[in-house]
């Protein structure tokens, strides 16, 4: 669970910290340290899901709707973060980032820092 909490501060952190660079490498840093905690929590979070399954007779089909919860939410949020890029495209802010990206990774790495909140909820799943 601390590993959780850990991991998701840490991709925040790489978020805002991806604003405030222009530099290609200082990035690419970003990422292999974000790339880090994002595994770190997409294994604990299906370690949690192993252990949450109500029974294996059904673990495949249940399994599938864990990773629904996943990649749902990833294609959902892609027009409107795409709407609101191309809204403040022309605004600019942290030198040459436009607003548009700004409000998009603020989002992101507001989301990063409440999900690990709903860990609490399937700590005694069984």
């Amino acid at each position: 669970e601390v590993f959780v909490y850990i991991s998701s501060v840490i991709m925040s952190a790489c978020c805002i910290a991806m604003l405030a660079t222009n530099s290609f490498t200082v990035v690419l840093i970003l990422l292999f340290i974000f790339g880090m905690g994002y595994g770190t929590v997409m294994a604990l979070d299906w370690a949690i899901g192993t252990e949450a399954l109500p029974s294996a007779h059904d673990g495949a089909k249940d399994m599938s709707v864990w990773q629904l919860g996943f990649s749902l939410p990833q294609l959902l949020a892609v027009p409107p973060a795409g709407a609101i890029i191309a809204s403040y495209s022309k605004d600019i802010a942290f030198g040459s980032t436009s607003v548009g990206w700004v409000i998009v990774f603020i989002f992101i790495s507001v989301c990063f820092l409440v999900s690990p909140m709903f860990l609490v909820m399937t700590r005694n799943v069984r």
